[in-house]
Protein backbone atom coordinates (compact mmCIF):
# COMPACT_ATOMS: atom_id res chain seq x y z
CA UNK A 1 0.00 0.00 0.00
CA UNK A 2 1.33 3.51 -0.98
CA UNK A 3 1.70 6.43 1.66
CA UNK A 4 -1.06 8.22 2.93
CA UNK A 5 -0.36 12.10 2.99
CA UNK A 6 -2.86 14.41 5.19
CA UNK A 7 -0.96 17.35 5.84
CA UNK A 8 1.34 19.50 3.77
CA UNK A 9 4.35 17.74 1.93
CA UNK A 10 6.90 18.09 -0.60
CA UNK A 11 8.61 15.39 -2.94
CA UNK A 12 11.75 15.99 -4.44
CA UNK A 13 13.57 14.83 -6.98
CA UNK A 14 14.99 12.23 -5.75
CA UNK A 15 12.17 10.68 -5.04
CA UNK A 16 10.78 7.57 -7.08
CA UNK A 17 7.84 5.52 -6.26
CA UNK A 18 7.83 2.26 -8.24
CA UNK A 19 6.22 -1.26 -8.49
CA UNK A 20 3.10 -0.57 -6.04
CA UNK A 21 0.73 -3.04 -6.82
CA UNK A 22 -1.81 -2.54 -3.88
CA UNK A 23 -3.26 0.88 -4.72
CA UNK A 24 -2.02 4.48 -5.48
CA UNK A 25 1.09 5.11 -4.86
CA UNK A 26 0.34 8.22 -3.08
CA UNK A 27 -3.20 8.97 -1.60
CA UNK A 28 -3.95 12.11 -0.54
CA UNK A 29 -6.38 12.90 2.06
CA UNK A 30 -6.03 16.85 2.90
CA UNK A 31 -3.47 19.47 2.82
CA UNK A 32 -1.55 20.70 -0.21
CA UNK A 33 1.16 18.44 -1.37
CA UNK A 34 4.11 19.45 -3.96
CA UNK A 35 6.07 17.31 -6.01
CA UNK A 36 9.08 18.29 -7.69
CA UNK A 37 10.99 16.19 -10.41
CA UNK A 38 10.13 12.86 -8.91
CA UNK A 39 8.93 9.43 -10.91
CA UNK A 40 6.29 7.58 -10.56
CA UNK A 41 6.22 3.88 -12.68
CA UNK A 42 4.68 0.28 -12.62
CA UNK A 43 2.17 1.31 -9.75
CA UNK A 44 -0.97 -0.51 -9.78
CA UNK A 45 -4.23 -0.19 -8.36
CA UNK A 46 -7.05 -3.19 -8.92
CA UNK A 47 -9.94 -0.39 -7.83
CA UNK A 48 -10.49 2.85 -9.26
CA UNK A 49 -8.58 5.39 -7.22
CA UNK A 50 -5.48 6.23 -9.23
CA UNK A 51 -2.59 3.92 -9.87
CA UNK A 52 -0.04 6.79 -8.72
CA UNK A 53 -1.80 9.46 -6.98
CA UNK A 54 -5.02 9.65 -5.54
CA UNK A 55 -6.52 13.04 -4.22
CA UNK A 56 -9.82 11.67 -2.22
CA UNK A 57 -11.24 15.53 -0.89
CA UNK A 58 -12.43 18.55 -2.93
CA UNK A 59 -10.02 20.41 -0.21
CA UNK A 60 -7.12 18.74 -1.25
CA UNK A 61 -4.43 20.58 -3.41
CA UNK A 62 -1.62 18.86 -5.38
CA UNK A 63 1.01 20.36 -7.21
CA UNK A 64 3.56 18.90 -9.81
CA UNK A 65 6.27 20.01 -11.67
CA UNK A 66 9.07 18.37 -14.00
CA UNK A 67 7.75 15.29 -13.05
CA UNK A 68 7.85 11.45 -15.16
CA UNK A 69 4.67 8.81 -15.05
CA UNK A 70 5.39 5.64 -17.05
CA UNK A 71 3.44 2.19 -17.01
CA UNK A 72 1.19 3.11 -14.49
CA UNK A 73 -2.58 1.20 -14.22
CA UNK A 74 -5.95 1.66 -12.37
CA UNK A 75 -9.50 1.19 -13.00
CA UNK A 76 -10.17 5.00 -13.36
CA UNK A 77 -7.01 7.01 -13.60
CA UNK A 78 -4.01 5.42 -14.59
CA UNK A 79 -1.87 7.68 -13.39
CA UNK A 80 -3.67 10.13 -11.41
CA UNK A 81 -7.31 10.58 -10.07
CA UNK A 82 -8.02 13.53 -7.90
CA UNK A 83 -10.81 15.14 -6.58
CA UNK A 84 -9.33 18.41 -5.93
CA UNK A 85 -7.37 21.19 -7.41
CA UNK A 86 -4.65 19.89 -9.48
CA UNK A 87 -1.67 21.78 -10.91
CA UNK A 88 0.79 20.04 -13.32
CA UNK A 89 4.10 21.89 -15.13
CA UNK A 90 6.45 20.31 -17.29
CA UNK A 91 5.60 16.55 -16.78
CA UNK A 92 5.75 13.26 -18.71
CA UNK A 93 3.51 11.25 -18.95
CA UNK A 94 3.71 7.97 -20.91
CA UNK A 95 2.62 4.39 -21.37
CA UNK A 96 -0.06 4.71 -18.68
CA UNK A 97 -3.07 2.70 -18.70
CA UNK A 98 -6.95 3.32 -16.77
CA UNK A 99 -8.98 0.10 -17.89
CA UNK A 100 -12.16 1.60 -17.68
CA UNK A 101 -11.72 5.13 -17.45
CA UNK A 102 -9.42 7.82 -17.47
CA UNK A 103 -5.42 6.88 -19.10
CA UNK A 104 -3.55 9.22 -17.08
CA UNK A 105 -6.29 11.79 -15.58
CA UNK A 106 -9.79 11.44 -13.74
CA UNK A 107 -10.51 14.69 -12.89
CA UNK A 108 -13.52 15.68 -10.49
CA UNK A 109 -12.98 18.93 -9.87
CA UNK A 110 -9.98 21.45 -11.22
CA UNK A 111 -7.12 20.44 -13.15
CA UNK A 112 -4.28 23.02 -14.81
CA UNK A 113 -2.03 21.36 -17.26
CA UNK A 114 1.05 23.65 -18.97
CA UNK A 115 3.82 22.12 -20.86
CA UNK A 116 3.53 18.69 -20.60
CA UNK A 117 3.48 15.39 -22.46
CA UNK A 118 1.55 12.69 -23.05
CA UNK A 119 2.34 9.36 -25.08
CA UNK A 120 1.10 6.50 -25.83
CA UNK A 121 -1.39 6.55 -22.99
CA UNK A 122 -4.63 3.90 -22.97
CA UNK A 123 -7.92 4.03 -22.09
CA UNK A 124 -10.97 1.84 -23.08
CA UNK A 125 -12.54 5.18 -22.23
CA UNK A 126 -10.19 7.98 -22.26
CA UNK A 127 -6.76 9.59 -21.55
CA UNK A 128 -8.19 12.95 -19.72
CA UNK A 129 -12.02 12.10 -18.35
CA UNK A 130 -13.60 14.88 -16.61
CA UNK A 131 -16.98 13.78 -15.35
CA UNK A 132 -17.66 15.79 -11.76
CA UNK A 133 -20.23 18.49 -11.76
CA UNK A 134 -18.97 22.03 -12.74
CA UNK A 135 -15.23 20.23 -13.23
CA UNK A 136 -12.89 22.57 -14.62
CA UNK A 137 -9.87 21.55 -16.78
CA UNK A 138 -7.49 24.06 -18.29
CA UNK A 139 -4.32 22.75 -20.88
CA UNK A 140 -1.68 24.50 -22.66
CA UNK A 141 1.37 24.16 -24.51
CA UNK A 142 1.16 20.68 -24.29
CA UNK A 143 1.62 17.38 -26.70
CA UNK A 144 -0.15 14.54 -27.48
CA UNK A 145 0.91 11.66 -29.50
CA UNK A 146 -0.09 8.22 -30.10
CA UNK A 147 -2.58 7.62 -27.48
CA UNK A 148 -5.26 5.09 -27.75
CA UNK A 149 -8.73 6.05 -26.80
CA UNK A 150 -10.12 9.56 -26.40
CA UNK A 151 -7.65 11.66 -25.48
CA UNK A 152 -9.36 14.50 -23.53
CA UNK A 153 -12.86 13.99 -22.44
CA UNK A 154 -15.79 16.12 -20.96
CA UNK A 155 -18.52 14.49 -19.65
CA UNK A 156 -19.37 16.56 -16.59
CA UNK A 157 -22.58 18.07 -16.23
CA UNK A 158 -21.71 22.40 -16.59
CA UNK A 159 -18.04 21.28 -16.82
CA UNK A 160 -15.57 23.07 -19.15
CA UNK A 161 -12.26 21.56 -20.76
CA UNK A 162 -10.07 24.81 -22.65
CA UNK A 163 -7.78 23.53 -24.64
CA UNK A 164 -4.89 26.08 -25.60
CA UNK A 165 -1.97 26.16 -28.28
CA UNK A 166 -1.74 22.35 -27.89
CA UNK A 167 -0.28 19.68 -30.50
CA UNK A 168 -2.44 16.26 -31.23
CA UNK A 169 -0.77 13.33 -33.57
CA UNK A 170 -1.75 9.60 -34.33
CA UNK A 171 -4.48 9.65 -31.86
CA UNK A 172 -6.43 6.48 -32.59
CA UNK A 173 -9.86 7.96 -30.91
CA UNK A 174 -11.19 11.54 -30.56
CA UNK A 175 -8.81 13.95 -29.59
CA UNK A 176 -11.16 16.17 -27.85
CA UNK A 177 -14.70 15.09 -27.06
CA UNK A 178 -17.86 16.59 -24.70
CA UNK A 179 -20.81 15.40 -23.87
CA UNK A 180 -23.82 16.35 -21.85
CA UNK A 181 -24.16 20.00 -20.94
CA UNK A 182 -20.12 21.36 -21.16
CA UNK A 183 -18.18 23.81 -22.62
CA UNK A 184 -15.23 23.38 -24.27
CA UNK A 185 -12.92 25.77 -26.11
CA UNK A 186 -10.02 24.14 -28.31
CA UNK A 187 -7.67 27.87 -29.37
CA UNK A 188 -4.29 27.77 -31.98
CA UNK A 189 -4.17 23.85 -31.63
CA UNK A 190 -3.02 21.49 -34.09
CA UNK A 191 -4.29 18.14 -35.32
CA UNK A 192 -2.09 16.33 -37.84
CA UNK A 193 -2.52 12.49 -38.87
CA UNK A 194 -4.90 11.17 -35.96
CA UNK A 195 -7.03 8.54 -37.52
CA UNK A 196 -9.69 9.36 -34.57
CA UNK A 197 -12.04 12.17 -35.00
CA UNK A 198 -10.30 14.70 -34.09
CA UNK A 199 -13.32 17.34 -32.42
CA UNK A 200 -16.19 15.01 -31.34
CA UNK A 201 -19.35 16.78 -29.90
CA UNK A 202 -21.20 13.78 -29.28
CA UNK A 203 -24.78 15.07 -27.18
CA UNK A 204 -27.10 17.17 -28.22
CA UNK A 205 -28.56 18.07 -24.74
CA UNK A 206 -26.36 21.52 -24.18
CA UNK A 207 -23.05 20.22 -25.37
CA UNK A 208 -21.24 23.36 -26.88
CA UNK A 209 -17.79 23.55 -28.73
CA UNK A 210 -15.71 26.44 -29.87
CA UNK A 211 -12.54 25.46 -32.34
CA UNK A 212 -10.97 29.06 -32.50
CA UNK A 213 -7.29 29.49 -35.18
CA UNK A 214 -6.40 25.91 -35.47
CA UNK A 215 -5.23 23.75 -37.96
CA UNK A 216 -5.77 20.42 -39.00
CA UNK A 217 -3.67 18.74 -41.43
CA UNK A 218 -3.22 15.00 -42.56
CA UNK A 219 -6.12 13.65 -40.72
CA UNK A 220 -8.09 10.07 -41.83
CA UNK A 221 -10.95 10.65 -39.55
CA UNK A 222 -13.54 13.58 -38.67
CA UNK A 223 -11.94 16.80 -38.25
CA UNK A 224 -15.50 17.74 -36.49
CA UNK A 225 -18.23 15.63 -35.62
CA UNK A 226 -20.67 17.37 -34.30
CA UNK A 227 -24.52 16.64 -33.13
CA UNK A 228 -25.14 19.75 -30.55
CA UNK A 229 -23.63 22.81 -31.10
CA UNK A 230 -19.90 23.82 -32.59
CA UNK A 231 -18.41 27.34 -33.66
CA UNK A 232 -15.48 27.20 -35.49
CA UNK A 233 -13.91 30.31 -36.29
CA UNK A 234 -10.29 30.57 -38.57
CA UNK A 235 -9.91 26.92 -38.95
CA UNK A 236 -7.92 25.68 -42.19
CA UNK A 237 -8.57 22.00 -42.57
CA UNK A 238 -6.45 20.39 -45.51
CA UNK A 239 -5.23 17.41 -46.91
CA UNK A 240 -7.63 15.26 -45.45
CA UNK A 241 -8.38 11.83 -46.10
CA UNK A 242 -10.78 8.82 -45.42
CA UNK A 243 -14.19 10.20 -43.77
CA UNK A 244 -15.92 13.85 -44.70
CA UNK A 245 -13.83 17.01 -43.13
CA UNK A 246 -17.07 17.89 -40.57
CA UNK A 247 -20.14 15.97 -39.76
CA UNK A 248 -23.13 17.37 -38.69
CA UNK A 249 -25.17 14.47 -37.85
CA UNK A 250 -28.50 15.18 -36.47
CA UNK A 251 -31.78 17.41 -37.47
CA UNK A 252 -31.04 19.30 -33.78
CA UNK A 253 -27.08 20.32 -34.85
CA UNK A 254 -25.88 23.26 -35.75
CA UNK A 255 -22.71 24.30 -36.85
CA UNK A 256 -21.22 27.73 -37.42
CA UNK A 257 -18.14 28.22 -38.99
CA UNK A 258 -16.34 32.06 -40.02
CA UNK A 259 -13.39 33.25 -41.67
CA UNK A 260 -12.41 29.06 -42.54
CA UNK A 261 -10.19 27.70 -45.03
CA UNK A 262 -11.44 23.80 -46.37
CA UNK A 263 -8.97 22.96 -49.02
CA UNK A 264 -6.16 20.23 -51.10
CA UNK A 265 -8.77 17.37 -50.25
CA UNK A 266 -9.96 14.01 -51.43
CA UNK A 267 -12.83 13.95 -49.34
CA UNK A 268 -16.42 16.48 -48.58
CA UNK A 269 -15.91 19.09 -46.85
CA UNK A 270 -19.53 18.44 -45.17
CA UNK A 271 -22.34 15.71 -44.65
CA UNK A 272 -25.14 17.41 -42.97
CA UNK A 273 -28.56 16.29 -41.63
CA UNK A 274 -28.99 19.70 -39.08
CA UNK A 275 -28.19 23.43 -40.08
CA UNK A 276 -25.02 24.24 -41.10
CA UNK A 277 -24.12 28.45 -42.18
CA UNK A 278 -20.89 29.41 -43.44
CA UNK A 279 -19.42 33.07 -43.61
CA UNK A 280 -16.17 34.62 -45.04
CA UNK A 281 -15.16 31.28 -45.77
CA UNK A 282 -12.73 29.62 -48.72
CA UNK A 283 -13.15 25.90 -50.16
CA UNK A 284 -10.87 25.39 -52.93
CA UNK A 285 -8.98 22.28 -54.88
CA UNK A 286 -11.62 19.38 -53.08
CA UNK A 287 -11.75 16.46 -54.77
CA UNK A 288 -15.08 13.79 -54.14
CA UNK A 289 -18.65 13.05 -54.85
CA UNK A 290 -20.18 14.97 -53.81
CA UNK A 291 -17.92 17.99 -52.77
CA UNK A 292 -20.49 18.23 -49.75
CA UNK A 293 -24.13 16.73 -48.96
CA UNK A 294 -26.98 18.44 -47.55
CA UNK A 295 -29.41 15.47 -46.23
CA UNK A 296 -33.60 16.04 -46.46
CA UNK A 297 -34.90 18.53 -44.00
CA UNK A 298 -31.24 19.97 -43.13
CA UNK A 299 -30.23 23.33 -43.90
CA UNK A 300 -26.67 25.09 -45.42
CA UNK A 301 -25.94 28.87 -45.77
CA UNK A 302 -22.98 29.93 -47.07
CA UNK A 303 -22.27 33.82 -47.21
CA UNK A 304 -19.41 36.09 -48.27
CA UNK A 305 -17.21 33.31 -49.39
CA UNK A 306 -15.34 32.03 -51.91
CA UNK A 307 -15.78 28.76 -53.96
CA UNK A 308 -13.06 28.05 -56.54
CA UNK A 309 -11.54 24.58 -57.93
CA UNK A 310 -13.43 21.87 -56.63
CA UNK A 311 -14.35 18.49 -58.65
CA UNK A 312 -16.81 15.87 -58.69
CA UNK A 313 -16.62 12.84 -61.28
CA UNK A 314 -20.73 13.04 -61.09
CA UNK A 315 -23.03 14.76 -58.40
CA UNK A 316 -22.64 18.56 -56.77
CA UNK A 317 -19.14 20.32 -57.18
CA UNK A 318 -20.32 22.13 -54.51
CA UNK A 319 -23.29 20.94 -52.87
CA UNK A 320 -25.55 18.10 -53.54
CA UNK A 321 -29.05 17.53 -52.19
CA UNK A 322 -31.65 15.38 -51.46
CA UNK A 323 -35.00 17.63 -49.76
CA UNK A 324 -32.74 19.95 -48.19
CA UNK A 325 -32.96 23.78 -48.51
CA UNK A 326 -29.63 26.53 -49.64
CA UNK A 327 -28.26 29.56 -49.73
CA UNK A 328 -25.48 30.99 -51.29
CA UNK A 329 -25.48 34.65 -50.89
CA UNK A 330 -22.44 37.88 -51.31
CA UNK A 331 -20.06 34.43 -52.57
CA UNK A 332 -18.12 33.68 -55.82
CA UNK A 333 -17.66 30.69 -57.50
CA UNK A 334 -15.37 29.98 -59.92
CA UNK A 335 -14.17 26.81 -62.27
CA UNK A 336 -16.16 24.15 -60.00
CA UNK A 337 -16.86 21.33 -62.08
CA UNK A 338 -19.19 17.96 -62.06
CA UNK A 339 -20.97 15.75 -64.67
CA UNK A 340 -24.25 17.53 -62.72
CA UNK A 341 -24.39 20.31 -61.22
CA UNK A 342 -21.01 21.78 -60.18
CA UNK A 343 -22.24 24.34 -57.73
CA UNK A 344 -25.61 22.52 -57.20
CA UNK A 345 -27.30 19.23 -57.87
CA UNK A 346 -30.81 19.05 -55.71
CA UNK A 347 -33.04 16.65 -55.82
CA UNK A 348 -36.33 15.71 -54.38
CA UNK A 349 -38.42 18.95 -52.80
CA UNK A 350 -35.55 20.81 -52.10
CA UNK A 351 -35.49 25.16 -52.07
CA UNK A 352 -32.40 27.06 -53.46
CA UNK A 353 -31.67 30.61 -53.00
CA UNK A 354 -28.49 32.27 -55.28
CA UNK A 355 -28.49 35.87 -54.19
CA UNK A 356 -25.93 39.23 -55.31
CA UNK A 357 -23.11 35.91 -56.36
CA UNK A 358 -20.79 35.28 -59.04
CA UNK A 359 -20.75 31.83 -60.61
CA UNK A 360 -18.41 31.94 -63.28
CA UNK A 361 -16.27 29.51 -65.77
CA UNK A 362 -18.30 26.34 -63.95
CA UNK A 363 -19.83 23.22 -65.65
CA UNK A 364 -23.56 22.62 -65.15
CA UNK A 365 -23.53 25.06 -62.47
CA UNK A 366 -27.50 24.68 -61.33
CA UNK A 367 -29.12 21.72 -62.00
CA UNK A 368 -32.64 20.59 -60.16
CA UNK A 369 -34.31 17.83 -60.75
CA UNK A 370 -36.96 16.46 -58.85
CA UNK A 371 -39.16 19.81 -57.91
CA UNK A 372 -38.55 22.24 -55.60
CA UNK A 373 -38.23 25.92 -55.20
CA UNK A 374 -35.07 28.11 -57.13
CA UNK A 375 -34.71 31.73 -56.23
CA UNK A 376 -32.09 33.53 -57.77
CA UNK A 377 -31.84 37.67 -57.82
CA UNK A 378 -29.03 40.23 -58.32
CA UNK A 379 -26.43 37.57 -59.70
CA UNK A 380 -24.24 37.01 -62.47
CA UNK A 381 -23.61 34.09 -64.32
CA UNK A 382 -20.49 34.23 -66.73
CA UNK A 383 -18.49 31.95 -68.60
CA UNK A 384 -20.46 28.87 -67.49
CA UNK A 385 -21.27 25.81 -69.35
CA UNK A 386 -24.32 23.35 -70.10
CA UNK A 387 -22.78 20.19 -71.11
CA UNK A 388 -26.19 18.32 -71.74
CA UNK A 389 -28.69 20.48 -69.64
CA UNK A 390 -28.88 24.40 -69.47
CA UNK A 391 -26.89 26.43 -67.25
CA UNK A 392 -29.22 26.65 -64.65
CA UNK A 393 -31.58 23.19 -65.40
CA UNK A 394 -34.32 22.73 -63.29
CA UNK A 395 -37.59 20.19 -63.69
CA UNK A 396 -40.72 19.91 -62.07
CA UNK A 397 -40.57 23.05 -60.06
CA UNK A 398 -43.02 23.88 -57.92
CA UNK A 399 -42.27 27.71 -57.80
CA UNK A 400 -39.41 30.63 -58.09
CA UNK A 401 -37.83 33.47 -59.88
CA UNK A 402 -34.84 34.70 -61.75
CA UNK A 403 -34.79 38.76 -60.52
CA UNK A 404 -32.29 40.83 -62.12
CA UNK A 405 -29.03 38.03 -62.63
CA UNK A 406 -27.26 38.25 -66.21
CA UNK A 407 -25.86 35.52 -68.27
CA UNK A 408 -23.33 36.78 -69.89
CA UNK A 409 -21.24 34.39 -72.48
CA UNK A 410 -22.52 31.55 -70.60
CA UNK A 411 -23.44 28.21 -73.07
CA UNK A 412 -25.73 25.30 -72.46
CA UNK A 413 -25.21 21.85 -74.67
CA UNK A 414 -26.53 23.04 -77.95
CA UNK A 415 -24.84 26.70 -77.22
CA UNK A 416 -28.25 28.58 -76.27
CA UNK A 417 -29.67 26.83 -73.10
CA UNK A 418 -29.18 29.71 -70.72
CA UNK A 419 -31.71 28.19 -68.54
CA UNK A 420 -34.22 25.34 -68.80
CA UNK A 421 -34.69 25.00 -72.67
CA UNK A 422 -35.13 28.68 -73.25
CA UNK A 423 -36.20 32.01 -71.48
CA UNK A 424 -38.93 31.74 -74.06
CA UNK A 425 -40.18 28.37 -72.73
CA UNK A 426 -39.80 29.28 -69.29
CA UNK A 427 -42.32 31.73 -70.06
CA UNK A 428 -44.66 29.96 -72.01
CA UNK A 429 -44.68 26.54 -69.36
CA UNK A 430 -43.85 28.54 -65.78
CA UNK A 431 -45.58 31.78 -66.18
CA UNK A 432 -45.00 32.26 -62.29
CA UNK A 433 -41.46 32.69 -62.50
CA UNK A 434 -40.06 36.08 -63.75
CA UNK A 435 -36.76 36.00 -65.85
CA UNK A 436 -34.63 38.27 -66.81
CA UNK A 437 -31.79 37.44 -68.70
CA UNK A 438 -28.92 38.69 -71.13
CA UNK A 439 -28.04 35.54 -72.38
CA UNK A 440 -25.46 35.51 -75.25
CA UNK A 441 -26.61 32.83 -77.70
Amino acid sequence: MGQTISTNTTFIATDVFDGDAAGPALNITAGTTTILGSTFSNNYNSGTSGGAIYTSASGVFLNIEGATFTANTAGHGGAIKTNGTTTIKSSVFDGNKGTSLGGVFFNGKTLTIDSSTFTNNNSNGSVLFQNGASATTTISNSYFEANTGNTLFNDGNSSSLTVNTSYFTRSTGSCVASSKPTFTLVKGSTFTQNSGTCIYVFSSTAAQMDVQDSTFTKNSNYAVSNIGTATLSNILVTEHSTKTMLSNSSSTALLLVDGSTFSNSNVAFLDNYGTATFTSSTFTGITANPVSMVRSGAYINVIDSQISGNTSSQFGGFIQTAGGTITLQNSTVTNNKATYGGVVYAQQGNAITVKNSLIYGTDNPILEDGGGVLNIDGSTFTANRGTGYGVVFFHKLSSGSVTNTAFYESYGSWGWQQLEMTVGYIKEHYPEIMVIADAKR
